[in-house]
């Protein structure tokens, strides 16, 4: 779908806002949904909410806190760890009650050597460790919550039946689909593109195949990249830069923030911000424009 060429200026124009709010800045907010207009959406919405309170939280209290802190604490995981159950049992004990379990006794514990020397290595500071598994989390239930929603919209089209499967790479499709039926993807594609870097559904379905090859990165091999994995994800990430090396400082600011994400074989991944800020800017996107597209054929 070509845009107007009015639409079309106003992107260039405000290419550096749109790039700064897409990448940099800690954008949060959804748009509101008219109670009862779309209950898929109000459900995201309220999920949503309650994630990025939460983790807006963990962000300030991590922040108030010295390097040293939060290092301490780590540590301290570790060897409160070791002695978990035999605590457990002497407080069961304690109340009358007879503690008798197979882990007692054992050598237990936690194994913080990798990130122990990461740290000592100068390569990330502890608040940056806490920080990125709060960015993994994120990541991993926006991605289900989005998914769950998709599927539910889907179901209740009638474009899919609720006990059919919908594989994380197909998720596009069946949107792209679903809005051709309901004569909504002229709607959808002024929305998207007035909100993210995606000029056309292409675009789009780049980015999302681009985020799936992470979500199986984490959820199938616990964020560290295996033999198979790689050449997946740089074919992933070549087709969407291709995509984005347009003329425009939007496209070529997230090209470049998303070169700068380089997984190395059997070394976890570390989520920073930047990533973590483009996939959610890019799901609570196309919701939006879900929602207002739908909105928008039923006016």
């Amino acid at each position: 779908m070509t845009l107007p060429q009015t639409l079309r200026s106003d992107r260039e124009r405000s290419a550096i806002t749109i790039m700064e709010f897409f990448v940099k800045q800690m954008t949060i907010s959804m748009l509101k949904p008219e109670i009862g207009a779309d209950p898929g959406y109000e459900s995201f919405f309220r999920n949503y909410s309650m994630l990025m309170s939460t983790n807006i939280v963990s962000h300030y209290l991590i922040d108030q806190a010295s390097e040293l802190e939060i290092a301490e604490l780590l540590m301290e995981t570790v060897s409160s760890a070791e002695n978990d159950y035999n605590r457990t049992k002497i407080l069961h004990a304690a109340i009358g009650f007879s503690l008798n379990s197979a882990q007692i006794g054992e050598e237990r514990g936690l194994d913080l050597a990798d990130i122990s020397q990461l740290i000592a290595a100068g390569n990330v500071t502890a608040k940056e460790i806490l920080l990125t598994f709060i960015n993994c989390n994120e990541f991993i239930l926006i991605f289900a919550m989005f998914e769950d929603t998709i599927k539910r919209i889907l179901v209740e089209a009638g474009s899919i039946s609720a006990d059919a499967g919908l594989r994380e790479p197909k998720i596009m499709i069946e949107i792209k689909k679903y809005l051709e039926n309901s004569s909504a993807l002229r709607y959808f594609m002024i929305q998207i593109s007035a909100r993210t870097i995606c000029m056309n559904f292409t675009d789009v379905e780049a980015m999302w195949r681009y985020f799936v090859a992470f979500r199986h990165l984490y959820v199938h091999s616990g964020g560290r990249p295996t033999p198979s994995w790689l050449p997946k994800f740089e074919k992933a990430q070549a087709d969407l830069l291709k995509r984005l090396r347009k003329p425009d400082l939007a496209s070529l600011g997230v090209a470049e923030t998303l070169m700068s994400f380089v997984p190395e074989e059997r070394r976890l991944f570390m989520v920073p911000d930047t990533f973590a800020n483009i996939f959610r800017n890019f799901v609570v996107a196309i919701m939006e424009a879900l929602y207002l597209s739908r909105r928008e054929i039923k006016a």
